[in-house]
Parts: C-alpha cells; sequence; structure tokens
C-alpha cells in the first residue's frame, strides 16, 4: 500500500510559527505532524511514502522522504497538489493508496481502520462522529467550520465538503484521510488534468473531488471517533499546546 501525504501548503493562519516552515512541521507535542504520520505509517509497515511538497519544501526533503514538488502551492489547493504525483502512481503497483492530510494527527486505530478498510470500494473516506467536541472547543460556533458530511443506510457517502445549514447535515466530519485503489486515482487525476483550465481548478478542494468520485461511483464511509485533531490557526495550536495529547485521544 502506498501512503501520500499532502504538506504543500503555506499555513498563513498559523503564522509567526510558519514564517520559515512549512505547517505540517509546526512542532506540537515534542514533534511536527508530518514526522508523527511518518513514524506510524511505519509502525503498520507502509514504507512506500511520498509527501507532496511546496512552500519551504527544504525543510521537509532533508527529512530523507520521497517528495514531488507543487510549485505553485501559493496559487493553488490540494487536488492540484495531489495531481503532482501523477507520475508516480502510474508506476506504482501498489493497489491500494492512502491520502492523508499534512496538518492532521490521529490515533494508530483510526489509521488501522482506513488500511483494513472495505477492498473492493473505489474509494473510502473516514468520518468522525465525535467532531462536535473537538469543534466546541476550537470555536465559539462550530457550525461555522463544519461541512457537510451525509451517507446512506449502507454507508455510501451522498454529500460531503458544504456548508451546513444544520447540525442533522453533519453526520460525521471529514478527517483529511482517504483510502483509494490506485488505478482508479490515476484515472480520476488524468481526468481532472485534462479540465484543469484554469484558476477555479487549480483551487479545487479535495471534498469537491471526493463529490465528483461519490455522483458516478460508491464512496465507502467508515466512521470512528475522536482521537483525532486538525491544525489550522493559531488558535488551534494554542488550544494543543495548552493540553496534553491525552486529552485528545492522541
Amino acid at each position: 500500500m502506498k501512503a501520500i501525504i499532502l504538506a504543500a501548503g503555506e499555513g498563513k493562519r498559523l503564522r509567526p510559527l510558519t514564517a520559515d516552515t512549512p505547517k505540517s512541521l509546526v512542532s506540537i507535542w515534542g514533534e511536527s505532524l508530518l514526522v508523527r504520520q511518518l513514524q506510524q505509517l511505519k509502525t503498520f509497515g507502509l514504507t512506500d511514502i511520498s509527501v507532496v511538497t511546496g512552500y519551504c519544501k527544504e525543510n521537509i526533503e532533508i527529512l530523507g522522504v520521497d517528495t514531488v514538488v507543487n510549485e505553485e502551492y501559493d496559487s493553488t489547493n490540494m487536488v492540484f497538489s495531489l495531481s503532482k504525483m501523477l507520475s508516480r502512481l502510474r508506476q506504482c503497483f501498489e493497489e491500494h493508496t492512502l491520502i492523508l492530510y499534512g496538518d492532521i494527527a490521529y490515533s494508530n486505530a483510526h489509521l488501522a481502520t482506513l488500511i483494513d478498510s472495505d477492498s473492493h470500494s473505489k474509494m473510502v473516506v473516514l468520518g468522525n462522529t465525535n467532531w462536535l467536541e473537538l469543534w466546541s472547543q476550537r470555536l465559539e460556533d462550530p457550525l461555522t467550520d463544519a461541512e457537510t458530511f451525509q451517507f446512506d443506510e449502507k454507508y455510501q457517502l451522498q454529500d460531503i465538503g458544504k456548508e451546513p445549514d444544520s447540525i442533522e447535515q453533519v453526520q460525521a466530519q471529514y478527517m483529511g484521510m482517504i483510502k483509494v485503489k490506485t488505478q482508479f486515482l490515476t484515472t480520476v487525476l488524468a481526468d481532472y488534468l485534462k479540465k484543469c483550465d484554469g484558476a477555479a481548478s487549480k483551487n479545487m478542494y479535495m471534498t469537491d473531488l471526493i463529490q465528483q468520485v461519490a455522483d458516478n461511483h460508491n464512496v465507502k464511509v467508515e466512521l470512528v471517533a475522536g482521537s483525532w485533531i486538525e491544525m489550522d490557526t493559531i488558535d488551534d495550536y494554542n488550544l494543543y499546546a495548552s493540553k496534553q495529547p491525552a486529552d485528545f485521544g492522541l
């Protein structure tokens, strides 16, 4: 199984911590989120790992991990970063690929859930049912930053990534953790690049791509609870730094 960590962004909302280092390398609890993920993946026997870099790429390259660069990191989004992996994926013989955001931390149990998830589905996404507890600590009004995440009785994804009108539209929260069949991913990315002809396409969110896949194929949802954080802002950093990993199930 291959793993791709998306870590190209500047992390402007984490300034001054990201003044001269990528968001994924901001140290919290004695190590960066990226180093933590690399160690976890290797614990599960995953050694085919690539990191998509951009901002301050040299700081990641010195870790000795395989990297691919998105030189347009300052004007593009995650799908465009992921598309930089296409040529590598076409040479990849691994049946499945994990796609992970570089600004998250999660338990080993959640990583195991993703790795062991339905191998017949073209795409699997993790959804966190205990998201509201974390969002309530991060934000005065959790719905201002939450995204829709709805699935049917067969745990097939129906809706993702939109601004919710009510809490009922957020059955879980998307975690930035995906498992996809590698061959299918190459087809999806090749099709994306054929249509990628402007700023709107280059700024496509990952949830938009997942929604497109869900509209045409079955995207399986795997549910987990808690034991996960994402770090977007300096307020997030201050919240996490003021507590211990165990306070977040990590």
